[in-house]
């Protein structure tokens, strides 16, 4: 499965690129939502893990408009936001989860269903 991670800390990149490298065969990373947005079309991600604070465009206008450009595209924030706002907006958007950082452990779910 290629993935697409967006996500601005470095730290955290890395992080989240040990804790899904089993499930994935390739690991695209980008740290803005323009990049994620720009590039979304031409390297075909089967997922995308996106955080919510990113620099320039933020996770939930970078998914809306990757969404306008892929409806079936798959997307699943990983924030560390547990905010009403932040989830209704991702599921307005049509995105398959919303993940606390903190519960990193129930992406495994998701991704397992993904492959």
């Amino acid at each position: 499965m290629k993935l697409m991670l967006i996500e601005d800390s470095d730290r955290m990149r890395k992080f989240i690129i040990d804790y899904v490298k089993e499930y994935a065969s390739s690991i695209i990373e980008y740290k803005s939502g323009d990049d994620a947005v720009k590039m979304y079309s031409s390297e075909k991600p089967d997922a995308v893990l996106m955080d919510i604070e990113l620099e320039g465009t933020d996770g939930l206008t970078a998914a809306a408009k990757i969404k306008e450009l892929a409806p079936n595209s798959k997307i699943i924030f990983l924030s560390d936001y547990n905010d009403k706002q932040y989830r209704a907006k991702a599921a307005e958007i049509g995105c398959i989860a919303y993940i606390l950082k903190e519960n990193l452990f129930e992406l495994n779910k998701h991704l397992k269903e993904l492959q």
